[in-house]
């Protein structure tokens, strides 16, 4: 009876954090008129409590700031790459960098100590995540890759030039 309870227990735990997870998700897709760092760390602060993954945020230097219209088209990236790692990734680690390179251009990094991702669904048509991330970087005027051997965790990588008009 006991071993029931605790896996029913263990089911009702899981539902409400899948239902925290999708609430979250819900609010409006857009950064923090505060700044893209500031609202990476608070979107960030939220995904331990949805999986339990341990997470680290690296920012070089601090000053890293966009127009609000970039801002919120890197803030989407940055969702959506987490997402993937947290449907699909089976990662207990996730590290995020955003830094400024040496020319002057603004690189995001996610990366995860996951199950991979195979070249086949990097190219997938129905990798909608993988395609909307892409097209975002490409409106930032950036590059968007993905580094991935499976079995041993998942990169990709963001670079676009600091000062520039989007595209839309």
């Amino acid at each position: 009876l006991m071993e029931i309870f605790s896996e029913i227990r263990a089911q009702i735990e899981t539902a409400i954090r899948t239902v925290q997870y999708f609430n979250a998700e819900l609010r409006p897709y857009s950064s923090s008129p505060m700044g893209i760092v500031p609202s990476v760390e608070r979107y960030l602060e939220e995904v331990p409590k949805w999986n339990g993954m341990h997470v680290a945020f690296h920012v070089t230097p601090k000053n890293i700031s966009l127009d609000r219209a970039r801002s919120d088209i890197l803030f989407l990236i940055v969702q959506e790459g987490i997402l993937n790692v947290i449907r699909h990734a089976q990662a207990t680690q996730l590290r995020v960098l955003l830094k400024r390179t040496e020319r002057g251009n603004i690189q995001l990094t996610i990366a995860d100590d996951g199950k991979g991702i195979s070249k086949d669904k990097i190219s997938d048509t129905r990798s909608i995540g993988i395609i909307d991330m892409r097209e975002r970087a490409a409106q930032l005027g950036g590059i968007f890759k993905i580094r991935s051997l499976e079995g041993n965790g998942t990169s990709i990588v963001v670079e676009f030039p600091e000062i520039r008009v989007c595209k839309f």
